[in-house]
């Protein structure tokens, strides 16, 4: 009996290795052709989540590396030619916890083209490099993800994080030539603004973390830079609750 339970264990062995390596991919493309605005969304329970912007002909190209069948990303789309409404989802992933396990977003977003971004991520880490992009308004929903935007030379209008455990790193640098709505609702994390020099900021903070805000100026509950009513825009950023740090990096 001895001799058989060893002989099956080895049976079994080499499969759950192979199971342990195997590997995944899953790639989509939606073309930008004829496309006037667009909505991108992004569903990942975890991982890691690459996104740019500098597709020429694609409004997006995904491209996902995991390690479990089951994971496999769900597409939707409204099917409209000019203003379409794209999704990217993953089911609620179990058994992610081994260190073998592997989920990596790849995603690249046409440049030309007006859109508005939606991202959930339940735990993990973003990248999301969007300088010079044409995001209209962008929505993260992030658990406990560690996330880095940059949105230097962008379209961006609005912005809403709702962050969760986790630190959130801002890239509001350059002259912009638009006004811009920042609104950051925070967990348990430090969240860090790197501010442009010549276009006006104003920043309103609430919480009970520790407060670093460099080169502004406080004025009532708010903090200011030196160009606000000098310069034509303003970025207006509000950060509410959290207990982690606020600060600001200011451009010399």
């Amino acid at each position: 009996m001895k001799k058989v339970s060893t002989i099956v264990a080895l049976l079994l062995l080499p499969s759950q290795v192979l199971l342990a390596q195997n590997e995944f991919e899953y790639k989509k493309t939606a073309s930008a052709s004829g496309v006037k605005k667009g909505t991108v969304t992004l569903d990942v329970s975890a991982g890691v989540l690459e996104v740019k912007a500098d597709a020429t002909t694609s409004l997006v190209e995904t491209q996902v590396q995991y390690s479990k069948a089951d994971w496999l990303p769900v597409f939707s789309s409204n099917n409209s030619k000019t203003a379409p409404e794209i999704s990217f989802s993953q089911k609620e992933m179990s058994d992610n916890s081994s260190k073998n396990t592997k989920n990596e977003w790849k995603v690249n977003l046409s440049k030309n083209t007006l859109l508005d971004l939606k991202i959930k991520m339940g735990a993990g880490e973003t990248k999301l490099n969007l300088q010079d992009s044409h995001i209209n308004t962008l929505t993260l929903d992030a658990g406990a993800v560690s996330s880095n935007i940059d949105l230097r030379g962008s379209k961006l209008k609005n912005l809403t994080v709702n962050a969760g455990v986790g630190e959130l790193n801002l890239d509001l640098r350059g002259n912009w030539d638009h006004d811009v709505e920042v609104d950051v609702t925070g967990g348990i994390g430090d969240v860090k603004f790197r501010l442009p020099k010549n276009t006006g900021v104003r920043l309103k903070s609430s919480g009970l973390g520790s407060r670093n805000m460099a080169s502004l100026q406080k004025e009532g509950d708010t903090y200011v830079n030196a160009a606000l009513g000098k310069s034509k825009h303003v970025i207006n950023i509000n950060v509410s609750g959290g207990l982690g740090s606020v600060t600001v990096l200011q451009d010399e």
